[in-house]
């Protein structure tokens, strides 16, 4: 019977030893949220967007694909609240998930007329910085302090995340 029991308990603490890595590295992101603020987001034409320097104003990071259908659909949607809003504080980044192509990134983006900046997070980091990303497209809202105050996965057209926008849009 102590035979049978040992490779048993060995699995289980391996097992245990693994489900707590993972545990590690999907908790740790979304506790340490606030460094998303000291995250720099490269950007496809060269420059670096700092977040800190966007305090006062509400951000959304959207993070997508140019090889995910409802991300392609929702560009112009986003376009038109950047434009919409922008005078208001509001600022869309759009950043493409690590796997994208810059070039076939910008080609969809170019399609879709969009004007607000854009960023291929080739490694990770921004995507990590706010708790991680599971599926695209997904969009981060930041309030004017800074902090991630949602995460929406789906396309961004729904009224909620429209309303929370609007909402952080119009706090004092």
């Amino acid at each position: 019977m102590s035979k049978t029991i040992w490779p048993m308990t060995k699995v289980a603490i391996v097992a245990l030893i693994g489900a707590f890595l993972l545990w590690i590295s999907l908790i740790g992101p979304i506790v340490h949220k606030s460094d998303v603020v000291t995250t720099p987001i490269p950007l496809v034409n060269g420059q670096t967007l700092d977040l800190k320097v966007l305090r006062g104003k509400v951000v959304v990071l959207n993070f997508w694909s140019p090889d995910c259908p409802p991300c392609i659909h929702e560009l112009p949607e986003l376009e038109r609240l950047y434009q919409s809003y922008r005078s208001q504080g509001l600022v869309v980044v759009g950043i493409a998930t690590p796997g994208s192509s810059k070039s076939k990134s910008l080609a969809a983006a170019a399609m879709a007329q969009v004007t607000y900046p854009l960023s291929v997070d080739q490694r990770g980091t921004i995507a990590r910085a706010v708790g991680g990303i599971m599926v695209t497209p997904t969009q981060v809202i930041i309030d004017k302090e800074g902090h991630v105050i949602d995460k929406y996965q789906g396309v961004v057209s729904g009224q909620e995340p429209m309303d929370e926008i609007l909402r952080a849009l119009h706090q004092r």
